[in-house]
């Protein structure tokens, strides 16, 4: 019996998970986005977060706890600059997770899985001659104005989930 034991096992031995939630780390700092199931995404959230705040903390030791996770160091070098900087101020919640439908012919939940930016604003409220398809969530600019990279799209029938053009 399963009884106190916590977290998913993925059908995989702790080896292959750890490997795995590394893989999908340094594929969300490096791309910033990407597309997964959803509760792979739900159980990465912690790991990414971690990460992030080793980059804020910085130092020779916080480099070299992320690198043995990462295994690059452009994408090191990307977590203790950009993404630092982006998330000085902000306490925590740097991993955004939308919900992007169902894969087609195996009704798994996918999501998007994204780097948070600024506060999520209702898809139907932009600014005049924005584009935005039905599905979508703006996270606008610091200066207000919506521009292309801030507008998150993800299909309605569960394919493919992409920048809204």
């Amino acid at each position: 019996m399963r009884h106190g034991i916590s977290g998913r096992s993925f059908s995989r031995k702790s080896a292959h998970r750890k490997a795995m939630f590394d893989n999908l780390a340094h594929a969300l700092i490096k791309h910033e986005q990407i597309t997964t199931t959803l509760p792979k995404a739900k159980d990465l959230r912690p790991v990414v977060e971690k990460l992030i705040t080793l980059g804020k903390r910085g130092g020779l030791h916080a480099r070299r706890q992320a690198l043995a996770a990462l295994q690059d160091t452009k994408v090191a070098d990307k977590l203790f600059t950009t993404l630092a900087e982006r998330y000085a101020k902000r306490p925590g919640g740097y991993i955004r997770i939308v919900k992007a439908g169902f894969r087609v012919r195996r009704s798994d939940m996918v999501c998007l899985c994204s780097h948070a930016r600024g506060r999520v604003i209702d898809a139907g409220w932009v600014h005049p001659g924005t584009h935005v398809s039905s599905v979508g969530v703006i996270i606008p600019s610091s200066n207000g104005v919506v521009q292309q990279e801030d507008v998150l799209c993800a299909s309605p029938r569960g394919g493919r989930a992409s920048h809204a053009a």
